[in-house]
């Protein structure tokens, strides 16, 4: 048996040395853009630039790529807080089976419609239900990271390198750590023992919740033959682990915690060497350039497929399923042990891994990031840049030429300037001592040709207004004219957008899904939903629906007719959504009647006030000085008449018995 799983092990270790080898050149072009994203040149680039000529590197790359991730972020995530995501129930929705007989008793008493409408309405509580669960699985709390977070380095690293990763869920059991009020006692000054209540921090019984996280694109390793990852036979993680880390996989359930003490005894100081693609990043990153002692240990994590055979050999069960069959499992190693080999851990998920591509490429699963779509023209604009300044150098100032021969020896050459007095034995030397050269200076051509570059870039990934320059075009510089431009760039997003729908947010969200309808102990949230991303229904709908609010608002409040026939609030509110404005912002309902009341008496005290000023202006007109007591019995009579006839002392109806409640309606 021992000799048998050696034997596996070593066939995985030679695949991943093999996917390894495969990845190698695309690791080269992953260097090569993230050198460009961090404003350093290639290596080739920098040999071919001669001593004492410019070596200047204007970066646009990385504004663009954080444009791009930050457009992204706010799309997906919103400020409202909405999700990017929704559980609905299915058309037909089956619940448990207690559920499904009371809808089958309904059936037969009331008929077919309302046991469909009781069996929708629940179906959608528990769809709710489901909904705040998940959501406060992927909140932020003090032990684990929020799935917003991890999605943004997703973005990032998919915008950098054509190929962003998520990891998940996952199953994770841990202690869970809440502050409670507990009732504690303690000794009062006078010896007594008294009760109190005071927060203390409560370590709960050890949980099961999901968990994810984004993995690094240097840390993951695939089938290089597959176009996608539904298609890969296999895919890998590799962690970089100390001594402390891998220890503490003993400890975990599933791990040959002997296997594990076995090789950490033979391999204290760790097994890890540095890759080429570490030493370079160490390079780019300004670190040192001797080789640091890594005390490390490379962990390798598989995914994939394995035959029925190799899994007995490892030790996995596998029942009355049939040996002659291809099983989706994960299997760790460390060095050439296979230290854990489990079937697939989640019912209905087979990689749990999310990977985000800016722009697909038919070859394989990693894509084009900005820096690769930008490369020709950022290479481009900096070549000018560099000819410019090289230009420069040439030509803005005379070249001297010194005739040594006719140049007093007393006089150091090197050291002109105007005003200074050269002495000549001979008139002759004065006319050969010196000549003058100017260089012709082309920078007006440098900067046209700049900006083509400039404007090729534009067109290859986002403009540059919208990333703040403010040298933009004329229909850049008008509110109309900014607001075709930015529809039209909203047609890249959405299709960006798209892209991460159906790869991440779908495939991510219903593991998630399978993972409570799994582990989750409520019966309560349980049942038959579908995933739906709204990350690219959103920005469509905001770009569309906050126009047309606009040109909607604008038709009805110049005619009073119109304007008495809709909800202007609900209006105002729909325009604060969709421009992602606080809805708060327009009061409620009690506040805007309270409103509208105080300036309605404002406005009555004002007309008031008119109206007692024209009759005392007419009664002095006429030689008539009221006195105050007069003045105060006009401004009465003028409030009395304003008021109208049968308001004074009017109250209120009492409302009578109203419709009866919902809820007694059905009893």
């Amino acid at each position: 048996m021992a000799e048998q799983l050696g034997s596996l092990a070593s066939r995985l270790v030679a695949e991943f040395k093999s996917d390894q080898r495969d990845r190698e050149p695309l690791e080269r072009r992953m260097l090569q853009d993230y050198r460009m994203y961090v404003s350093e040149l290639d290596p080739e680039t920098a040999r071919r630039i001669k001593k004492g000529k410019s070596k200047l590197y204007i970066n646009k790359a990385r504004v663009k790529t954080d444009t791009v991730s930050a457009r992204l972020m706010e799309i997906l995530f919103p400020q409202a807080g909405d999700t990017n995501w929704e559980i609905r129930p299915t058309p037909e929705p089956q619940l448990d089976a207690a559920t499904m007989q009371f809808i089958a008793a309904i059936r037969l008493q009331y008929g077919d419609a309302v046991a469909e409408e009781t069996l929708q309405k629940e179906a959608k509580r528990r769809a709710d239900a489901m909904t705040t669960v998940m959501r406060d699985q992927l909140a932020e709390s003090p032990d684990r990271v929020a799935y917003r977070a991890t999605i943004r380095e997703v973005i990032r690293s998919g915008c950098i390198y054509g190929m962003g990763i998520h990891k998940g869920p996952l199953v994770d059991q841990r202690t869970r750590k809440v502050w409670r009020l507990k009732s504690m006692a303690t000794t009062a000054a006078d010896g007594r023992q008294v009760q109190r209540e005071a927060w203390a921090l409560d370590q709960s019984p050890a949980e099961m919740r999901p968990y994810f996280r984004s993995v690094s694109v240097w840390n993951f390793y695939w089938d290089m033959s597959a176009k996608r990852l539904k298609d890969c036979r296999r895919v890998w993680e590799e962690y970089l682990m100390s001594y402390g880390d891998v220890l503490d996989l003993a400890t975990q359930a599933g791990f040959n915690a002997t296997a594990i003490r076995e090789y950490l005894g033979k391999f204290k100081d760790g097994d890890a060497t540095e890759r080429q693609y570490e030493i370079a990043l160490r390079e780019i990153g300004g670190k040192n350039a001797e080789a640091p002692k890594l005390d490390r240990f490379r962990v390798l994590e598989r995914y994939g497929w394995l035959r029925g055979d190799e899994l007995v050999e490892c030790g996995v069960e596998l029942g009355e399923d049939p040996v002659q069959q291809d099983y989706f499992c994960n299997v760790w190693l460390l060095g050439e042990k296979i230290i854990k080999a489990v079937r697939s851990p989640i019912r209905g998920v087979e990689y749990p891994f999310q990977i985000f591509t800016i722009s697909k490429d038919e070859s394989g699963i990693c894509g084009q990031g900005i820096p690769r779509l930008y490369r020709h023209a950022q290479l481009g604009m900096n070549a000018m840049y560099r000819a410019m300044m090289d230009n420069a150098r040439l030509s803005y100032a005379p070249i001297v030429g010194v005739n040594k021969s006719a140049f007093p020896q007393t006089e150091d050459s090197k050291d002109l300037h105007g005003g200074q007095v050269l002495e000549f034995d001979e008139d002759r030397d004065i006319r050969n001592a010196i000549a003058f050269f100017q260089g012709q200076s082309h920078t007006n051509d440098y900067l046209a040709l700049l900006k083509v570059f400039d404007d090729a870039g534009d067109e290859l990934t986002v403009p540059r207004w919208v990333h703040g320059d403010g040298n933009v075009s004329d229909a850049a510089k008008t509110l109309g004219g900014l607001s075709m431009l930015m529809s039209a760039m909203s047609i890249n997003l959405a299709e960006m957008v798209k892209t991460f729908d159906d790869d991440v947010t779908v495939p991510f969200i219903t593991a998630l899904y399978f993972w409570n309808m799994d582990f989750n102990g409520r019966a309560d949230i349980k049942g038959d939903y579908n995933v739906v991303a709204l990350g690219s229904t959103a920005l469509m709908a905001k770009e569309v629906q906050s126009q047309r609010l606009l040109q909607f608002l604008q038709l009805v409040l110049p005619n009073p007719q119109l304007s008495t026939m809709v909800d202007l609030k609900d209006i105002l509110r729909q325009i604060a959504v969709a421009m992602q404005i606080p809805s708060s912002l327009v009061f409620d309902d009690a506040t805007i009647q309270a409103n509208q009341k105080q300036q309605m008496v404002m406005q009555a005290q004002a007309e008031q006030q008119s109206k007692l000023e024209t009759l005392v202006n007419e009664m002095n007109s006429r030689g008539i000085t009221p006195d105050q007591s007069l003045q105060a019995m006009l401004a009465q009579t003028l409030q009395q008449l304003s008021a109208g006839p049968g308001q004074a002392g009017e109250q209120p109806a009492a409302s009578g018995q109203g419709a009866p409640m919902l809820s007694e309606a059905a009893a």
